[in-house]
């Protein structure tokens, strides 16, 4: 036997060279994990293979489970379809086209943004939202890329990146709150349902305690079947398709899954109480796990919480209410985790949300599931659509609008003070999108007219209030200077009366153009004037023209009376009719209505009308 011959080695000098490096090109299809789905984007065919790698790859490093966009439909969608109606674009620009081809990204140009921009606005008019998301998402993916590969783009392009769109900046009107009494009754219903649900799961499991194995004692009992889904899990049809006496059963598969685990339908309630008992956003809630309480202390319970649309700092806790029933939101979370634990631990996930689905135990949220037949069903069975919206329209059940309403009423519990309402988001947010709503009209008006009625206050002279006999009198909460002598005497004489008051000196006013001119005011200009000296001799004219302007109030348009009177009304029924006794007021009232004719001031003021 042939012992072979030794083997020799070349030595490193002698060793042919190294060929090149394959490139790194690129993904044109790539794949990634949202809410744990694998999601595959083919870009393949479209045209520009360099220009395509480099903003591919941008947009791969930016989304999945680990990435800054998380939600697979519809941000990412949204965003790969803006990069794909850019490159072909500029794949069908002529020359450009050859020169991308060839560079890539290197041979992107400042012009070619602007024509892609005016392109854009052709197609979807000049509203500019639309626009805005196109321009957004490719100037963010460049942004990506010249980060990732620095001087890859010239520096008239760097430049343009600075912005993403000539048009100004689009800001959408917040989605308004439901009316409170709209809020109310959709809260009494789910809570109505959950008390429900779980009074049937309750029952389902004792029912399931008294029976035996199906297999040796028969499927027909019903708690016999119940016992096999504790231990197997729900129901699927396709498991059971020879057994009839099942399938036949009152309520069917799904009748003997719903006693014992969640189904698709519990959950819009559950989750519309969660949000109504919390205000939280409709994607937080339904990421909940089930270990999301912690720090029980003196009836209020810590709940955390994932926000995916924060980019960083994604985990977020909320102090809530506890306590044991369904009237908490500590009680109502306890109370989804105890229901739903036998399907979770089929499942084996740290999901809240798991139950029955068509095909056995699943976390429902754990892929995009759609809830609006649910929505539909639950607002038709409690005829929410009975309900008036604002606008004098049908109530639709939408549960943003329903976190919206959550947070008007702790807004307007709070009267609208930021610090004490800005909880989950920054002051600028909280005031825009939350606090500047429809809703809250009424209430901002009222403060701006509080506001400007105090600044009125304090800018204007306090009323001088006499008897008849020009003593001074004190009006609430202000006390009146001394009246001088020649003051006194033309407050006593009345031949100084105008209108409403009596003049100190007709002919001195603080309203004349020229000193000496008569006085120019109004016939209520009195009402503001420091000459003016307010005794009972006038009281029953005070009071007739006090019932004039509220009569006003009712025949013009609220902003109207308030422009023309608002201020008249305020002095008169603030600052001067309350330094009268009640006595007296009751009694100028009343000869008010009996002789309105001899009223001069509701005389001019018709005339004037």
């Amino acid at each position: 036997m042939s012992r072979g011959r030794a083997v020799r080695f070349p030595a490193a000098s002698e060793l042919p060279a190294a060929p090149e490096a394959v490139p790194t090109i690129g993904p044109v299809v790539f794949s990634l994990r949202f809410s744990g789905i694998e999601r595959t984007i083919d870009l393949s065919d479209l045209a520009c293979a360099r220009l395509v790698r480099s903003l591919a790859a941008a947009l791969a490093s930016i989304g999945g489970d680990n990435g800054t966009v998380r939600t697979f439909a519809p941000d990412f969608q949204q965003m790969t379809r803006h990069l794909r109606a850019f490159v072909s674009f500029v794949a069908g620009s002529g020359p450009d086209a050859d020169v991308l081809e060839r560079a890539g990204t290197a041979g992107l140009k400042p012009h070619m943004l602007e024509a892609f921009e005016a392109d854009l606005l052709a197609r979807f008019g000049p509203s500019g939202k639309r626009v805005q998301a196109f321009m957004s998402t490719v100037v963010r993916l460049l942004r990506l890329v010249s980060e990732e590969h620095p001087g890859t783009l010239s520096p008239e392009m760097q430049a343009r990146l600075g912005y993403a769109s000539h048009l100004p900046h689009y800001v959408g009107a917040p989605l308004d709150a439901y009316p409170m009494p709209v809020l109310e009754a959709i809260r009494r219903a789910a809570l109505g349902d959950v008390v429900a649900i779980a009074e049937r799961i309750e029952a389902g499991r004792l029912l399931a305690a008294t029976g035996a194995d199906p297999q040796s004692n028969g499927w027909s009992r019903r708690e016999n079947v119940l016992l096999h889904c504790v231990g197997h899990g729900p129901l699927v049809a396709a498991r059971l398709r020879k057994l009839h006496v099942v399938r036949c059963a009152p309520g069917g598969i799904a009748g003997f899954n719903a006693q014992l685990f969640l189904t698709p339908a519990d959950l819009v309630p559950l989750l519309v109480a969660l949000i109504c008992h919390t205000g939280l956003e409709p994607e937080c809630a339904k990421a909940l796990r089930a270990d999301c309480l912690s720090s029980p202390s003196r009836g209020f319970v810590t709940l955390t919480y994932t926000k995916k649309r924060a980019h960083t700092g994604t985990t977020k806790t909320l102090r809530v209410r506890d306590g044991g029933g369904v009237g908490t939101a500590g009680g109502l979370i306890r109370l989804a985790a105890r229901l739903s634990e036998p399907a979770r631990a089929l499942v084996d996930t740290d999901a809240l949300w798991v139950g029955a689905g068509l095909k056995g135990s699943c976390a429902f949220f754990e892929r995009d599931y759609e809830l609006s037949f649910q929505l539909r069903s639950f607002a038709a069975r409690h005829h929410l659509g009975e309900l008036v919206d604002r606008g004098a329209e049908a109530v639709r059940l939408d549960l943003r609008r329903l976190r919206k309403s959550v947070k008007s009423k702790a807004y307007l519990a709070s009267g609208g003070i930021l610090d004490d309402f800005a909880t989950g988001h920054t002051k600028q947010v909280a005031a825009t999108r939350y606090a500047s709503i429809d809703a809250h009209k009424e209430l901002h008006e009222q403060a701006v007219e509080n506001g400007l009625g105090q600044a009125l206050s304090a800018a204007l002279e306090p009323p001088v209030i006499a008897t008849p006999d020009g003593v001074p009198l004190a009006a609430p909460g202000r006390g009146n200077e001394p009246l001088t002598p020649a003051q006194l005497q033309a407050a006593c004489a009345g031949d100084q009366d105008v209108f409403l008051a009596a003049c100190s000196d007709f002919h001195d006013s603080p309203f004349a153009h020229r000193k000496g001119e008569a006085c120019p005011s109004a016939l209520w200009g009195c009402l503001s004037c420091p000459n003016a000296v307010f005794t009972e001799r006038h009281l029953k004219s005070l009071a007739g023209f006090a019932a004039f302007l509220e009569a006003q109030r009712e025949e013009l348009q609220a902003d109207d009376w308030q422009a023309r009177y608002g201020v008249a009304h305020r002095r008169l029924t603030s600052d001067i009719l309350p330094a009268f006794g009640a006595g007296a007021l009751s009694e100028a009232r009343a000869g008010a209505l009996e002789a309105p004719g001899d009223l001069i001031a509701i005389e001019l003021a018709e005339a004037l009308r």
